[in-house]
């Protein structure tokens, strides 16, 4: 009795497990007729026997983005901090021994301070000068003959002279007096200067004389700086300056 209920069981678990595994009723899909691409008849290439170049030990350096044409001239013992962004093809030629200029005997510059005296507000009162051609000045002539006598000194002893003893000059005139005669004017006025120079000796009376000693100088006094703003239409001419006795 219990041999044949064995064989039973067996018999049953035998069958049950072939039942999920039957095949489908149509394939899923219709296989193709033709291949897709041809069989290669033989390979693209024989492959090498030997390798064409050893390797190399080490990679090599990164190759520079801007290689030179040229090899250097001489390639330098030390290497420099920073390569030149423009090097030079062909070297400097060699420093002259002989200067091309000959050194000038007279100094460009002002003479040294150390050897300068300075003077300030040295005054001079009791110029006279006559002024022909008028016989009176309006308030605006009268500001217009201390002003533009101011800047004529100036002019002539910093600029129009070629004279280094005497330089900075700065010139201040008042008109003091007024004369009237035969269609000329008498004027007396008073100057204060301030300057530098190299030489101690020259006379402050000199610097105020020295503008207006010659025709030239006064004629160019005249038209450049007096009758510059429209004043003195009538004056023809200016003397000499003096100095009057106090």
């Amino acid at each position: 009795m219990q041999i044949a209920y064995f064989i039973y069981q067996s018999s049953q678990i035998t069958s049950s497990c072939f039942v999920d595994q039957s095949p489908t009723l149509t394939p899923t899909e219709s296989p193709t007729l033709t291949p897709t691409l041809s069989p290669t008849l033989s390979p693209t290439r024989s492959p090498s026997l030997t390798p064409s170049i050893s390797p190399s030990l080490s990679p090599s350096e990164k190759p520079s983005d801007n290689p030179s044409q040229l090899p250097s001239i001489k390639p330098s013992l030390v290497p420099s901090l920073r390569p030149s962004s423009n090097p030079s093809i062909k070297p400097s030629p060699e420093p002259s021994q002989v200067p091309s200029m000959t050194p000038s005997l007279k100094p460009s510059l002002m003479p040294s301070l150390l050897s300068t005296f300075e003077v300030q507000f040295e005054i001079q009162n009791g110029i006279q000068m006559e002024m022909r051609g008028i016989e009176s000045m309006s308030t605006n002539e009268v500001l217009t003959f201390e002003r533009q006598t101011e800047a004529y000194y100036a002019y002539f002893h910093n600029i129009f002279k070629d004279n280094d003893d005497v330089f900075g000059v700065e010139a201040e005139v008042f008109l003091t007096n007024r004369t009237s005669g035969d269609n000329v004017l008498l004027v007396t006025f008073t100057a204060r200067m301030s300057y530098f120079t190299t030489d101690s000796s020259i006379a402050f009376e000199y610097l105020i004389i020295e503008p207006f000693q010659q025709q030239s100088d006064r004629d160019f006094y005249v038209d450049e700086y007096l009758k510059a703003d429209d004043e003195y239409q009538n004056l023809r001419s200016v003397s000499s300056v003096s100095l009057r006795n106090s």
